[in-house]
């Protein structure tokens, strides 16, 4: 049997895998059989993470939140003729189209779907990994949950108690809102000192990719709410409890929390194809681009989501590094590797406006769907409908109502501000 690999169980790695396994008994007649590979057992809805970080353990304990939040690789494969991989990549030698594992072992592959993802950039601040928190997985929530009760009610504090949040972009927007909410709870609930908020970015605005509208929304929902924000702010330097900013600027912190940007998947530097900062680039199809022609591959290579690099020939920008778009690449990527194997012609990706929404604290979020912007509890709504609507697309429609209502009502206990 030859093997189609998919490497990353994120929205455009699983999507590829589901598209693939409607047709593994059609692959399988024809010598194929699908393998995918993730380092955990489980796939992250990752834009409920910010919920999971300010979830008080009397409302839900680690189960609880991980019920709703992760969802079990092996479950959502079932009735899949697919099989799963829990591993951790070591090296892809593209020219003998193998993938490489740490535990010494490798599988070779006939298509590799590339989904890694992309890994945080600290871009060379000094002290700033060392000394911050992400939130780009589950465990990252929990840590960020946890460091700050145990440090709330730990110590006694005789000033303020400060969390600085660098990267003004849709997690740090939305992070410093739901804290700033959930913080207004502890408060009642007679936290031992006061709570700072601090959301700090070099850009000239909060969200600075997007749409206008949606700025001037949630940079008045985020003053309302008594978040500080700093914009023009460049951070040059993490020392002990104080951060520097450019022109010496110096303050405080108890609590720094890093969503400042994303680079490539370090494997991605050592296959023989195109780069950018970004990621692989790749054709329309999805095929990687080579950086020599006449390199010789021993499979048909892929790259999808946060790891590629794709400029849509209409905007002259580059498609966005979010979940909608990963999906449609996944269902893209996953049909040619059909196409190549059956000798059809390949499909083109063609993006398009991708909605998008941003919670910004309690029942309120905004929407951005075509030049329609829909904010406050209807964009909450919308919202809710969209989660929905993805657990649908990945598991049973009884499964998927259970979970999607179990995380509303423990959600909703956080969402006191309206």
């Amino acid at each position: 049997m030859q093997n189609i690999v998919i490497l990353g169980a994120g929205f455009g790695g699983l999507r590829a895998a589901m598209k693939l396994g409607r047709k593994t008994k059609w692959l399988a007649k024809r010598g194929y059989q699908v393998i995918l590979v993730d380092k955990n057992s489980y796939h992250t809805y990752t834009p409920t993470l910010y919920e999971v970080a300010t979830t008080s353990k009397e409302t839900a304990n680690y189960l609880d939140l991980k019920k709703v939040n992760t969802h079990p690789i092996s479950e959502l494969l079932s009735g899949y003729n697919i099989q799963f991989r829990q591993d951790i990549v070591k090296n892809i030698d593209a020219r003998k189209a193998e993938v490489q594992f740490v535990n010494g072992s490798s599988v070779s592959y006939s298509h590799l779907i590339f989904a890694l993802g992309a890994k945080t950039n600290y871009f060379g601040i000094e002290g700033l990994e060392k000394k911050s928190f992400t939130l780009k997985n589950f465990t990252d929530a929990l840590d960020i949950r946890d460091t700050i009760l145990d440090k709330i009610y730990s110590t006694k504090y005789n000033h303020q108690f400060s969390i600085v949040i660098c990267g003004a972009g849709p997690t740090g927007v939305e992070l410093s809102a739901e804290l700033k909410e959930w913080f207004s709870e502890l408060k009642k609930e007679g936290t031992p000192c006061d709570i700072k908020i601090t959301l700090l970015d070099a850009s000239p605005s909060i969200l600075s990719k997007f749409d206008k509208e949606v700025i001037r929304k949630a940079e008045k929902r985020l003053k309302r709410f008594g978040v500080d924000i700093l914009t023009k702010s460049l951070v040059e330097k993490i020392a002990r409890d104080k951060i520097t900013l450019k022109g010496d600027i110096r303050f405080r912190y108890d609590i720094l929390i890093w969503a400042g940007g994303i680079e490539a998947n370090a494997l991605t530097q050592i296959l023989p194809f195109q780069k950018s900062g970004r990621g692989i680039e790749v054709e329309k199809t999805l095929e990687a681009k080579l950086l020599d022609k006449s390199t010789k591959l021993g499979g048909k290579v892929y790259v999808i989501g946060d790891s590629a690099t794709f400029k849509d020939s209409r905007t002259r920008s580059f498609v966005p590094q979010m979940a909608r778009p990963a999906i449609s690449e996944g269902t893209v990527a996953a049909d040619n590797v059909i196409r190549n194997i059956s000798g059809k012609p390949k499909r083109v990706f063609v993006p398009m406006d991708y909605p998008y929404v941003i919670p910004v604290g309690g029942k309120y979020a905004i929407v951005k769907i075509g030049s329609f912007v829909i904010s406050g509890i209807l964009g909450w709504i919308l919202k809710g409908l969209i989660e929905l609507g993805y657990l649908i697309s990945i598991m049973p429609l009884g499964r998927a109502l259970k979970i999607w209502y179990g995380g509303l009502v423990m959600f909703i206990k956080n969402d006191r501000l309206g």
